[in-house]
């Protein structure tokens, strides 16, 4: 059984259940029908017996009946018998056994199931205490005949109605599982090549398959999506790699190969070493994504000052800004507490700080703002740099994108990770900016409040 289609499955108990549904129909009728008819038949026959007792007196020392009895009533056959059961009056069937003990106040049936007769026998006083025994005998009633003929059709009507029930049941499950069908054939389309923009696709509808059905097409794209960006993360990765890689061998070769002098062998290994500490942001800037990605990136929090915080990284970037001849200046009227991991947020607003310093205009300004707004903390980072197009905010939160490689902050991944800092606090960082008039950053997290 459990190696059977689902489809089979569905069937077999579907037709099972219809086989018990329609025997229970059956002997429920077969029961009710006994029983009417059972209490037709004592009715009629207690009716016919009652009815002669009324036309049977005992008067003047003999017994007197009626000229309207009829020993033969819409199909009951009256029998008088005196006190010494000799029959006076009536008639019975004749293929009736007129040896049958008596039997009063209790209906009978003799006979078998082609020829069933019932029999009603009752004694009564008719006057002057003389009793004389009425018995009415009834054959096979039209009800009974009816209802006889009726099972006979039920029963003989039982297997085609078992079939019909099959054969309707395959015919539903077919159609029902036609879906899935579907959902099946699309998966293994996906599964077996290499077209991951292909869908299910079916038509609307709202049960719980066309659910599944629309969940598979949710999940589809979520996983394109996956792919793509691992794909272009990759191509990314491997190319912000490849070239400082290139840098430190072709110094190193330059060195070895022409580095005469002492200054010469300087100046390539000083060349080397920034390439490398590049390296080294980029791919802890990496594993630090990786490991977000992963939920696997743990925040050390602590209760700091996060005016003190912005005040330490306008001092840095402020060291960093004068080769460009750009101001830097920081404001706030109050300190604010926040509970955050103090170098993550530190990282973020260097990653930010130092992307407007490097893409600034030379005598230009950064300006670093914090201020409270009822229970956040929001710091505003505006400079007069080149800025960004309307396409490129958009698009500035994705790793290794560049708007253009003048706008580029190095290695792609400063922005994205800032975002990422700033949505583990529970917090968010927009942009707006505007070409050739700078940009202005706004950083928004929950203030601790004791």
């Amino acid at each position: 059984m459990k190696r059977l289609s689902i489809k089979f499955k569905v069937t077999f108990w579907f037709t099972l259940i219809m086989i018990l549904i329609v025997a229970a129909t059956l002997a429920f009728l077969f029961y009710m029908g006994e029983k009417i008819v059972y209490e037709e038949t004592n009715a009629r026959l207690t009716d016919a017996v009652d009815d002669s007792f009324s036309e049977i007196k005992y008067r003047f020392g003999e017994l007197d009946i009626d000229d309207d009895l009829d020993y033969y009533n819409e199909g009951v056959y009256i029998a008088v018998y005196d006190s010494d059961n000799k029959l006076i009056y009536g008639r019975l069937p004749s293929d009736f056994d007129r040896a049958l003990p008596f039997r009063y106040g209790e209906m009978q049936a003799i006979g078998n199931d082609e020829n069933v007769k019932y029999v009603l026998d009752e004694v009564r006083d008719v006057g002057k205490g003389y009793e004389v025994t009425v018995r009415g005998v009834l054959s096979t009633s039209g009800s009974e005949r009816a209802f006889s003929a009726m099972l006979s059709v039920a029963l003989i009507a039982f297997p085609a109605l078992i079939i019909i029930a099959a054969l309707v049941g395959y015919l539903l499950t077919k159609r029902a599982f036609k879906p899935v069908k579907q959902i099946v054939s699309s998966a293994e389309h996906i599964n077996s090549g290499n077209d991951l923009s292909k869908r299910i696709g079916l038509e609307d509808g709202k049960d719980e398959i066309h659910q599944l059905a629309n969940a598979f097409d949710m999940m589809f794209d979520r996983l394109q999506e996956s792919f793509e960006n691992e794909k272009r993360f990759t191509s990314d990765a491997s190319h912000e790699l490849r070239t400082p890689i290139a840098v430190i061998i072709a110094e190193a070769e330059n060195a070895l190969d022409s580095g005469e002098t002492q200054g010469e062998a300087r100046r390539a290994l000083e060349v080397i070493y920034e390439t490398a500490a590049d390296t080294s942001v980029l791919i802890s800037s990496l594993l630090m994504l990786a490991r977000a990605d992963k939920g696997h990136l743990k925040l050390n929090k602590e209760i700091i000052d996060f005016s003190e915080i912005c005040r330490l990284v306008s001092e840095l970037t402020a060291e960093t800004a004068e080769e460009k001849e750009i101001a830097v200046t920081f404001e706030s009227k109050e300190s604010i507490f926040i509970d955050g991991d103090q170098a993550m947020l530190i990282r973020m607003l260097l990653n930010i700080c130092e992307n407007g310093i490097k893409y600034g205009k030379n005598g230009g300004r950064l300006d670093i703002s914090l201020e409270k707004d009822g229970k956040y903390a929001v710091c505003h980072i505006i400079d007069d740099g080149i800025g960004i197009s309307d396409e490129g905010t958009k698009r500035i939160w994705e790793r290794f994108y560049r708007v253009d490689e003048a706008r580029s902050d190095g290695s792609g991944l400063g922005l994205p990770l800032a975002k990422y800092i700033a949505e583990a606090h529970g917090g968010t960082i927009t942009v707006k900016s505007e070409l050739g008039k700078g940009s202005e950053f706004c950083i928004t997290l929950p203030i601790y409040e004791r």
